[in-house]
């Protein structure tokens, strides 16, 4: 097995009503000899709408990006900065950090390799192991690029200053939690992606993140239609008033 120690450590998010997700996520990890502890998901869902409402920067989340988010975004969210809390309260320098439907390459082994020798615990830096659309290919995914965008949250690897930055600009939740694109158009992050990619998502699990937030009532959404092309002046304009 692969052991993380006080340089890297694994974690494996999971919602504690799905232990058939967790043990297949496990299996799979294991085949290409990774070992992870579990972190329990907060399950958006079951907070409250107090809880929620405090969870999300209302005003900056609908000026900037045109509507709130579902209760599973929140929850997912949520569920990743208790990792970067965890992080800061224990000093861990890095995690990997794992979604329970991934589906991991044989490669995966190689480019984790790879992007610890590229792993600077000085830097904010963000790792991509993963792509939502794509399935991973072989070969050549120990090489890493650096990026300007990403695509999926189900497997990267994350710094201590990078996690404190995200905490920092996106708590309460101002974006969803994988924005990299902004994340690193912002100077916030350093981010890198496996190319090609050596982890996506397994697709026959049903989504736990629905992502229905955008409006379906047609005012809304005209609303929500003319505050996507100014989407990036409105976002520059809250983020200097609420996040400078």
């Amino acid at each position: 097995m692969i052991c993380y120690t006080k340089r890297v450590t694994a974690f494996l998010i999971n919602l504690d009503r799905h232990p058939d997700r967790l043990a297949r996520a496990q299996a799979r990890l294991a085949q290409v000899g990774v070992q992870a502890e579990r972190m329990a998901a907060v399950d958006g869902a079951a907070l409250s709408p107090a809880d929620r409402r405090a969870a999300v920067a209302r005003v900056h989340a609908v000026l900037a990006r045109g509507w709130l988010y579902t209760p599973g975004q929140i929850g997912c969210a949520l569920s990743h900065h208790a990792i970067y809390r965890r992080m800061i309260a224990e000093n861990i320098p890095a995690a990997l950090v794992f979604e329970d439907d991934l589906l991991p390459s044989p490669d995966l082994p190689a480019a984790l390799a790879a992007a610890e020798q590229l792993v600077d615990a000085d830097r904010p830096q963000v790792f991509l192991f993963s792509d939502g659309t794509y399935p991973p290919l072989p070969g050549d995914g120990h090489a890493f690029i650096r990026a300007t965008c990403g695509d999926c949250s189900v497997a990267y690897l994350i710094t201590l200053p990078a996690a404190r930055e995200l905490l920092r600009v996106n708590s309460p939740m101002v974006v969803t939690l994988d924005s990299w694109c902004r994340f690193a158009a912002r100077g916030h992050i350093e981010l890198y992606r496996a190319t090609p990619a050596t982890v996506t998502q397994d697709h026959t699990f049903p989504s736990v993140i629905p992502v229905s937030g955008r409006p379906s009532n047609g005012l809304l959404r005209l609303f929500w239609n003319a505050a996507r092309l100014i989407e990036k002046p409105l976002d520059t304009l809250w983020f200097w008033l609420l996040r400078k």
